[in-house]
């Protein structure tokens, strides 16, 4: 009987959610539409074993805030921010063993900026160390 008395509860959180699937978010000209207005909100979508594949999140139209996607075993493939439609701060990449592959960098208007790293995914070294600006010259 307990059982039957949480799936109203379960509707209700879930009803009362503002995430959207990611499907229904169309990009347009640079801008994200939901349902033919700019998109103000998360999206999430998700492998079809049910585990989740991404979230992230739009102001205005312009992605905005954390956005990390997944592999379908759960472990995190991407982390990364954005502002107002801009690349910034540390981005992470990972292995599909969850380990962490490599980290670029973006200045606050979203230009690659420092040094990115990439690291061996197996035992964690770091193999390689490159000026941002040498690698978009």
């Amino acid at each position: 009987m307990k059982a039957l008395s949480i799936i109203p509860v379960i509707l209700f959180i879930y009803s009362c959610s503002n995430t959207v699937d990611c499907r229904e978010v169309k990009y347009i000209d640079g801008v994200s539409y939901y349902k033919g207005k700019e998109y103000d909100g998360e999206c999430e979508s998700y492998f079809f074993n049910g585990n989740l594949k991404s979230k992230q999140f739009y102001t205005k139209g312009l992605d905005n805030k954390s956005w990390i996607f997944y592999y379908s075993n759960k472990n995190k493939k991407t982390e990364a921010f954005f502002k107002n439609g801009r690349r910034v701060g540390q981005w992470n990449f990972y292995a599909k063993n969850g380990s962490i592959w490599k980290i670029n960098f973006y200045d606050s208007l979203g230009a690659p900026k420092g040094e990115w790293e990439t690291y061996d995914t197996i035992n964690g070294d770091l193999i390689e160390l490159k000026k941002a600006k040498d690698i978009f010259n």
